[in-house]
């Protein structure tokens, strides 16, 4: 157990905890008392356990139950943090996920695909942080032009390769009830007319229009 005052959150921490969020811990925690402890690394500071500490904070209590993950580097308790709230939590600080990140990769005691994101939701993250290292120009201007294309290309292909909700391409998730039998027959005709079934149909009537 820890005073209150010896544990320090995290500046940069990349979780968003909302006010109704808090709220919803505040209550639980008054409710059922604290499950988890908070965990800190050498220094105290936060790696886990950002909500649970405002929430406590605002009950008003003193002390707080701590791990303390003492035999972690910085840049691994750092590491930790993004990985926890990587699998704890959709929203993030995108500009402090973007800064951590730019640094940690360039740490040589971290594993940056040990946090759990694909590479190109690193690529997205973190493309608009780079510096320029002028003596890393290269003169080779056109084999540069070339090798950025193919980059690109394989990129494209990637994402056009994957997969989205149907829901976010077309811009609505629902239609009035009256109007279900009408699509039904719609997809009917186009798959009649395709030789395709349900989304490939779908697709091939769209890309003939």
């Amino acid at each position: 157990m820890w005073t209150i005052d010896k544990v320090k959150p995290y500046a940069k921490n990349t979780k968003v905890h909302s006010p109704q969020h808090i709220a919803k811990l505040k209550a639980s925690i008054s409710a059922d008392g604290l499950f988890d402890a908070l965990i800190v690394d050498l220094e105290g500071v936060l790696i886990a356990g950002h909500g649970r500490y405002e929430a406590l904070v605002a009950l008003g209590h003193t002390t707080v139950p701590v791990k303390h993950a003492a035999h972690l580097s910085k840049n691994q308790a750092d590491a930790a943090r993004i990985a926890h709230n990587k699998t704890a939590s959709t929203e993030y600080d995108s500009g402090f996920m973007a800064e951590e990140l730019k640094r940690l990769m360039d740490a040589d005691d971290v594993d940056i695909a040990a946090l759990g994101f694909e590479e190109h939701e690193l690529d997205f993250l973190i493309e608009d942080l780079g510096t320029v290292d002028i003596a890393a120009i290269s003169t080779d201007l056109d084999a540069d032009i070339d090798r950025q294309d193919a980059e690109t290309e394989e990129k494209v292909a990637k994402t056009d390769a994957s997969e989205e909700k149907l829901t976010k391409a077309l811009g609505f998730n629902a239609i009035p009830i009256a109007a279900v039998r009408d699509v039904r027959r719609f997809i009917a005709q186009i798959e009649a007319d395709t030789g395709k079934t349900g989304a490939e149909a779908f697709v091939e009537f769209c890309r003939g229009r």
